[in-house]
């Protein structure tokens, strides 16, 4: 019976031998990651994705990578952050990535883009801030009613 090589050399650490021989051998873990470097790993790249979606706001650059890349992730403060700075940066282009927060999973991500609509106050926002008046959420209704008065028509 053949060991691996690990599990051999913490059983003799461990002086238990002698029970080896009668037990079937142990398969090979499968390698991953310890769960605190991946939380490392995961709060790495939130911090790095905060910082992009900071400098794209300052540099009022709504295509940068960063910002666009927070959109989509699965952590919800995140997306929400990327879709203030949207409205912050104001930029008419950014309505089509605005707009598609609307069908967020997470409320506060929603709401985050009525408003948003509202900062950008483009023409173009207008039939998805339309939309949104039909919603059950009346936090969203309002708030789709104050952009919807922001925007020259």
């Amino acid at each position: 019976m053949r060991v691996p090589t690990r599990c051999l050399s913490l059983v003799l650490a461990l002086g238990a031998a002698a029970p080896l021989a009668a037990k079937a051998p142990v398969p090979a873990a499968k390698p991953s990651r310890p769960s605190a470097e991946v939380a490392a790993t995961d709060a790495d790249v939130i911090l790095r994705l905060r910082a992009g979606i900071l400098r794209a706001e300052d540099e009022r650059d709504a295509a940068d990578p960063a910002l666009v890349a927070a959109l989509s992730h699965p952590v919800a403060s995140l997306r929400q952050r990327a879709v203030r700075a949207l409205g912050r940066i104001g930029d008419p282009s950014s309505v089509s990535l605005v707009s598609r927060s609307l069908v967020d999973r997470d409320l506060e991500v929603r709401r985050e883009a009525v408003f948003a609509l509202g900062e950008i106050e483009s023409p173009a926002a207008l039939t998805s801030l339309m939309r949104v008046l039909t919603t059950d959420d009346a936090e969203q209704r309002a708030l789709a009613a104050e952009a919807l008065a922001k925007i020259s028509w």
